[in-house]
């Protein structure tokens, strides 16, 4: 064997050798005829369905002779039929007593995946194919398990076989495996156009589109009963990404042509025609209306244009990578915003704002070589004035431990081992925030979500630079899995509130007790959801400028919801099941700190596969606008991020176009930052998704808008409070008008907004009062600010 990932092998090998072998029973001479004589009675009964009949002979045969798998195996087999748990036990007893019992390795291969123990399940698909290569029914099932879209990771997959450190995050480890096997079953299955596809889609993900268009091609000429719809549309897919535009048109248009307008694929087919030809100039004049997609038109009757324009590749940063945060902050002091992003299958990388360009500072300040997260933190965790850095891992990809690195000045040192930091879940994103109110940011960690066994995660600062776990104590367990969280204080009372969104599950809103606990109050809160929609980023922002924070929580729908909500004639369902982003407006005190559903009201109206966003003022209307970064891992999916406009009445416009934000690159850790102190926020927009082929540029969209609205910033620096001001609330009076503010710790897809606090103030030139409240609970009041600065205000002590 040859190449890192071989080495897989070896050590999927090793988990198979670990299963125990258990304490041995050897027979007499005499007892062997009962033995067999059980055991074929056993399978009668088995085969005529008599299960209790079959396992008590079964178990009879095991109490004369243990040291046979045969009876392990078909009493395994006769658990395995009645979905009773104990068919593990006894298909891992039979493999102990027979390593080369290939059959047993298969029926275990399957409950673990069942169990969602992708590590296991591979170690025994990979054994039970070392001993029998001509399973071809098992190897297929095997490839389309690597290839299915469900969640497999490979335990012990950070060191390559020649040594070298690869990326936690990297799908490359699968996808190999899953080309080596699709190779395999195409040396044997000769006549198989489903192994060509296979092989075809694994070479697709792995970004070697050349390689995959031959192999599809071959699968495609192989077809003969049925047209298989997937292989034309990856074809047209690999064409798109190989960038033979007209072969992709070409392609979807042949697939157009076979389907039926009432079939689910025609207008994903449409779409996907539609994109091929835009790279193209449009559509030619000669393609029938039939074929064409029917998009809705977007508003542009906006009285304060809001455009953008990405200007990445000119400043440096267009790291082209697939999922991953990106965090704005001073790390160097020199007084302008630096920038970290993060992707899979990448290391991250810190680039230095010099000015007039960014540049990668990675490997001189003691991150070289780092791997990439699902989430990035920049935070003064030990509040001694500068950033340091945290990383939670692995998401998607399994369980892999976080890290913290403290900024030492000139240079960051991993002290992730010695905080107590270093949570080994597949972990998603990470918050900071006082929940204690004592000075010192404490963590939670959004775990879980691979199926891995870890929980989400709170952790207390101490405040001499550990932490130590309290999940338990908190009340914060929740075993079910997490990607989003927000931390904020919707009832006011002065302690930072968890919400945390629900993946198939409904969402949980902790209200923080002032003790160190938490209670679940998501249901008489009525934000509980549906439980049935695949939730990603929330956020706790005051849309209304009324004064409390509201909850803005998203989910990753389905591309045949997606492309229904673009087409001319969508009719907007009101049913609160339907994927669409869901806006919790908080109703005060009055109504007990409940909350109203008014996603339909507001104009969220339209589902899309969101797996990232923000909120922020971009056009200085006073009013916080909503940035999402959509899509899904799917390849073939090229879906636009969406920019919606707060319309300052309670509704917001979908202007993504007119904008200039509709990017198709599978959109993630989105930021806010006014990078070029020119006044107005800018964003940037990670892109790229999840498979090692799915990798994207990442877009930096400078804010081009002409309206004459003001703005201003404010930052501040704790004292009692954390020095970063974490969950502080901002209360500014414009004209007739008070705009709400809480500084958060952590924003969307694990990312980090700077600190300083952007007011958009409208055409009114000053601000006649700023109220500061302190999470210590100390207030300060400032009095008539001039907009167009910074204002930078410490917290007074006692």
């Amino acid at each position: 064997m040859d190449g890192w990932s071989d080495m897989i092998v070896i050590l999927l090998l090793l988990i198979v050798l670990s299963i125990g072998c258990g304490e041995q029973k050897t027979p007499s001479p005499g007892m062997r005829m009962d033995y067999t004589t059980h055991l074929q009675q056993g399978i009668e009964s088995m085969r005529r369905a008599q299960h209790e009949a079959a396992e008590a002979e079964f178990r009879r045969c095991i109490q004369i002779d243990s040291t046979q798998s045969a009876a392990y195996l078909h009493l395994g087999k006769v658990l395995a039929i009645q979905n009773r748990s104990e068919a593990v036990t006894a298909f891992e007893r039979a493999v102990a007593r027979n390593p080369d019992a290939v059959e047993a390795r298969t029926w275990l291969a399957r409950l673990y995946r069942s169990q969602r123990e992708p590590a296991r399940a591979a170690a025994q698909f990979e054994a039970a194919l070392i001993k029998q290569p001509l399973m071809l029914d098992v190897r297929k099932e095997y490839v389309t398990y690597l290839l299915g879209g469900e969640t497999i990771w490979f335990e012990n997959q950070k060191m390559g076989s020649s040594g070298q450190i690869m990326p936690l995050n990297d799908s490359r480890i699968l996808l190999e495996r899953a080309f080596h096997h699709a190779d395999k079953l195409s040396d044997n299955a000769i006549n198989d156009a489903e192994a060509r596809y296979l092989a075809g889609l694994a070479l697709l993900r792995m970004g070697d589109y050349e390689a995959a268009i031959e192999r599809l091609k071959v699968a495609m000429q192989m077809q003969k009963d049925r047209l298989d719809l997937r292989v034309p549309d990856r074809m047209g897919v690999a064409y798109y990404r190989a960038g033979h535009y007209r072969k992709s048109a070409e392609t979807f248009l042949n697939l157009l042509r076979a389907l039926p307008e009432t079939d689910e694929w025609f207008f994903r087919t449409q779409w996907n025609l539609k994109q091929a030809y835009d790279k193209l100039g449009g559509y030619p004049w000669s393609l029938w209306s039939y074929y064409r997609f029917d998009q809705r038109p977007e508003s542009t009757d906006t009285p304060q244009p809001v455009r953008f324009t990405d200007v990445a590749r000119d400043m440096g940063v267009a790291k082209l990578d697939g999922a991953g945060p990106s965090a704005w902050g001073d790390i160097d002091g020199d007084g302008d915003l630096d920038l970290l992003a993060q992707g899979c299958d990448t290391y991250l990388a810190f680039y230095r704002n010099n000015g007039n360009q960014f540049v990668d500072i990675s490997n001189h300040i003691g991150l070289k070589d780092v791997d990439s997260g699902f989430s990035g933190n920049l935070v003064d965790y030990d509040n001694d004035g500068d950033l340091d850095l945290y990383i939670a891992r692995s998401g998607w990809s399994g369980p892999g431990s976080n890290a913290l690195y403290r900024n030492d000045g000139d240079q960051f040192t991993d002290v992730s081992a010695a905080s107590g930091t270093n949570d080994g879940g597949s972990g998603f994103v990470s918050l900071w925030g006082d929940t204690d109110n004592d000075g010192n940011l404490d963590l939670f960690i959004a775990n879980g979500i691979a199926g891995d066994g870890s929980s989400n995660a709170h952790y207390r600062n101490n405040g001499n630079g550990t932490f130590v776990e309290t999940t338990n104590e908190a009340g914060l367990h929740f075993d079910l899995g997490t990607v989003g969280a927000a931390f904020g204080d919707y009832d006011l009372d002065g302690d930072l509130d968890l919400f945390v969104t629900g993946f198939e599950t409904p969402n949980a809103l902790y209200r923080n007790r002032g003790d160190g606990t938490f209670v679940d109050v998501a249901r008489a809160s009525n934000v509980a959801g549906s439980g049935t929609l695949r939730g990603y980023v929330s956020f706790f922002f005051d849309y209304d400028n009324d004064g409390d924070l509201d909850i803005l929580t998203t989910c990753l729908a389905g591309f045949k919801e997606s492309l229904e909500g673009q087409r001319i004639g969508y009719t907007a369902p009101t049913d609160p099941a339907y994927p669409t982003p869901k806006l919790y407006r908080n109703e005060g005190p009055i109504e007990g700190w409940r909350f109203t559903d008014v996603s339909y009201e507001a104009g969220f109206i339209y589902a899309h596969g969101v797996m990232g966003g923000n909120v922020g003022d971009v056009d200085n209307d006073g009013y916080l606008d909503v940035y999402f970064g959509t899509g899904d891992p799917d390849l073939g999916r090229l879906e636009p991020n969406r920019f919606y406009r707060n319309n300052g009445n309670g509704t917001f416009t979908d202007l993504t176009e007119y904008a200039g934000m509709g990017h198709l690159g599978k959109g993630h850790g989105i930021t806010f930052a006014d990078y070029d102190a020119d006044g107005d926020l800018d964003v940037y927009a990670p892109q790229g998704g999840w498979y090692h082929g799915d990798l994207f540029e990442n877009a930096l969209y400078r804010n081009e808008s002409e309206n004459q609205n003001r703005w201003l910033q404010i930052t501040l620096q704790g004292r009692q409070s954390n020095r970063s001001g974490i969950g502080a609330k901002l209360r500014l009076t414009v004209g007739n008008r008070t705009l709400f503010r809480e500084v958060p710790g952590s924003v969307g897809f694990g990312s980090t907004d700077p600190y300083a606090i952007h007011f958009g103030l409208g055409d009114t030139d000053r601000a006649t009062r700023l109220k500061v409240i302190w999470p210590s609970g100390t207030v300060q009041i400032v009095e008539n600010l001039s907009a167009g600065q910074i204002v930078n205000i410490t917290e007074p002590m006692p």
